[in-house]
């Protein structure tokens, strides 16, 4: 029903629309019809305008034609009859009568220029007598010189009247005939006129008739849809109102998703530094508290990220409790696992309160989701106007007390002092100096030697980086987590594989041959895309073979177990070994390592420095020996620095080692390829 419904008001507006377009086509035909007619007449009536001003050139030419021709006669009568002793008079006579023959012959042919035909034979017949009346008159005045007056009136009166009263005849019927022609001309533009004149009066009537019957027909059309669009109307207002309303939620939605975190419900960064701003105008005294979640990213990676947010929001639902100190302070949430606090005209008591309930609402947390891992904060505070005077300043002192607060352990509150400022731009300037050393290639590699412990016969090397700067070696403990940070680890890794290469390819010159060169490999690089790729061609492209080179990777890459996997997968694929440092200080488990093709488990220095020592630690050392040669894994033992270590880690077992006790790591140019000896 419905859809025939919509048929019929289609086809109805279609019906209304062809009759419009019909009305108005005709209204188009009609009025180029009316204006067709109206050119017409309209030109043919100013056609007739211009013959009329045609003849009335002409009856002014024959006007003057008769009055010249008149003038003449006068003239030659007052010359035959005046006395003769007047010669003055006489001569001025004369010249009038040549004046006037002049103006005659100028008229005439202004005249034969425009006449028409029937114009032109009674010009003809008038220029015949007006020939033969002029030689009658030349003839007459001829005498009249000579003194012949009386035969000069004897032939005026016989001759010259007679033709001169027969010219003046034909031009009073040329002027008879152009008179009727001016009066026909006229009937004949009173007559178009009339005309143009009942023209526009019956397409104006008409085309206000016309209009008329449309105007009706819209109205009777308005009439018509005058009830439907009411209760349209109706309709529309109701929807209308819904879609304000709608548009007024959204409108709020959009508000507080542009100020306010999604997860948390607290301010973002963007409206924070903002109210961070606000409160910097008009407050005397500002604390900016900064707060980093501690291990969240394991909680995330590992247990998923529903239940990191629900972490967020129990945090945040802590903050914003009633009995929270800081419930009417701003709150952010700045990104991550990141809060943000600002805490306007208190006191330190006030402070150092707002501090310690951080620390428990954490501790809180803690206790629900550990024991698998530690969940504390690291906190960073900075003040206005003592610390810094704008919001882009105190944020950045901020952080770099909340950083100190992890360096120190976390679970703490740093307030930011000079000193930080002045390790920020020790940083920045080591940085600097890193970036430049890696263009100018200043880095080194030294080669600490490995040995079978069976025999003592040279089984590899370790290479591992220096970097000396104004004459003193820089710590690879500080210089790594330095790379790793600013984002050249992956471009420091690279130039010491290429050093190990190139020194591989000068020792095999010589002859000097190591059987494999470790290389280790930061997880930063790691998780880097195609960081494997490359460092495959590096090693591809100098002609070593690959399985002389080996990747050390530390226990700390399993914290990304995917990237660890993928990354160890390709390596194999290519026969390149695989060794894991630092076995058993890290996040590796037994059953990561059989899922692993690790070739190399490097049993970690701090234990071997105590098996003289701790009982425990020997039977932990004596473990790990035999489940790395149960699962086929070669064992290399760190940091052996006396005989007797030696000698326990050989009875046991272990395949290979290395430390002080062996050899010191050394430049490529000193390296010894020669077995040791003890006595």
């Amino acid at each position: 029903m419905l859809g025939w419904l919509t048929h019929k008001l289609r086809m109805q507006r279609y019906r209304s629309a062809w009759f419009v377009g019909s009305i108005f086509a005709l209204l188009i035909a009609l009025g180029l019809m009316w204006r067709g007619l109206y050119l017409y007449f309209l030109e043919e009536q100013l056609e007739q305008h211009q013959i009329t001003e045609e003849l009335i050139v002409k009856s002014e030419l024959i006007e003057n034609l008769i009055i010249s021709a008149r003038n003449r006669s006068v003239l030659i009568s007052q010359m035959i009859f005046q006395k003769q002793q007047d010669n003055a008079k006489f001569d001025a006579l004369v010249q009038r009568f040549a004046d006037e023959a002049i103006k005659v012959i100028v008229n005439r042919q202004d005249y034969d220029r425009i006449a028409d035909a029937h114009e032109k034979r009674l010009l003809s017949q008038h220029f015949e007598l007006a020939s033969l009346n002029r030689s009658q008159q030349d003839y007459l005045l001829a005498l009249l010189m000579e003194g012949e007056r009386e035969l000069a009136i004897h032939e005026y009166t016989e001759y010259t009247l007679p033709v001169q009263e027969q010219a003046l005849a034909l031009l009073d019927a040329l002027h008879a005939h152009v008179a009727q022609q001016r009066e026909i001309n006229k009937q004949r533009i009173d007559e178009h006129s009339h005309t143009l004149t009942q023209i526009v009066y019956y397409s104006t009537t008409f085309y206000l008739l016309l209009l008329l019957a449309l105007a009706l027909f819209v109205v009777w059309r308005l009439i018509k849809s005058s009830r439907a669009q009411a209760n349209l109307q109706e309709q529309l207002n109701d929807q209308l109102l819904e879609k304000t309303v709608a548009y007024e939620q959204a409108d709020k939605e959009l508000i507080r998703l542009a100020h306010y975190d999604v997860v948390t419900d607290l301010v973002n960064r963007r409206y924070f530094e903002q109210c961070l701003q606000d409160l910097l105008a008009k407050s005397s005294r500002v604390a900016l508290v900064l707060i980093d979640l501690d291990n969240f990213k394991w909680f995330n990676d590992t247990l998923g990220h529903a239940i990191g947010d629900e972490l967020l929001k129990r945090f945040a639902q802590k903050l914003r409790d009633a009995d929270s100190p800081i419930l009417h302070a701003p709150i952010g949430r700045l990104g991550g696992d990141e809060f943000a606090i600002i805490l306007a005209d208190t006191s330190l008591e006030e402070e150092e309160a707002v501090i310690r309930f951080l620390l428990a609402s954490i501790a809180e947390l803690d206790e629900h989701y550990g024991p698998a891992k530690a969940l504390n904060v690291s906190i960073g505070i900075a003040r206005f106007p003592d610390h810094a005077q704008v919001g882009d300043l105190l944020m950045r002192f901020a952080d770099l007390a909340m950083y100190q607060a992890k360096a120190l352990g976390k679970g703490r509150a740093v307030v930011f002092n000079a000193n930080l400022l002045q390790a920020m731009y020790d940083e920045l300037d080591l940085e600097q100096a890193l970036k430049q050393a890696l263009q100018e290639r200043q880095l080194q590699v030294f080669y600490q030697a490995q040995y079978r412990l069976s025999d003592l016969q040279l089984s590899g090397a370790e290479a591992l980086m220096r970097w000396q700067r104004f004459g003193q070696w820089v710590s690879p403990a500080v210089l790594i987590p330095l790379a790793e940070k600013t984002g050249h680890i992956h471009a420091l890794g690279l130039q010491i594989l290429e050093k190990v290469l190139e020194d591989i390819q000068r020792w095999d010159a010589r002859s000097e041959y190591v059987p494999k060169v470790a290389v280790n490999v930061s997880p930063v690089q790691m998780r880097l895309d195609n960081s494997h790729d490359e460092l495959v061609g590096r090693i591809d492209a100098s002609g070593v073979d690959s399985a002389r080179i080996e990747v050390e990777i530390t226990e700390s890459a399993f914290a990304d177990s995917e990237v660890c996997f993928s990354f160890i997968q390709h390596f194999a694929q290519r026969q390149i070994r695989i060794a894991l440092d630092d076995f058993g200080t890290g996040y590796s488990s037994l059953s990561q390592i059989t899922k692993l093709n690790i070739d190399t488990l490097k049993i970690d220095q701090s234990f071997v420095s105590q098996l003289e020592h701790s009982e425990q630690i020997r039977v932990l050392v004596k473990t790990i020996i035999r489940m790395g040669h149960g699962l086929g894994l070669t064992l290399l033992a760190e940091g052996i620095e006396t005989q007797a270590q030696y000698e326990l880690l050989k009875e046991w077992g272990c395949d290979e080692g290395q430390g002080y006790l062996f050899a010191r790591p050394v430049p490529a140019d000193q390296f010894s390829f020669a077995p040791l000896e003890f006595s």
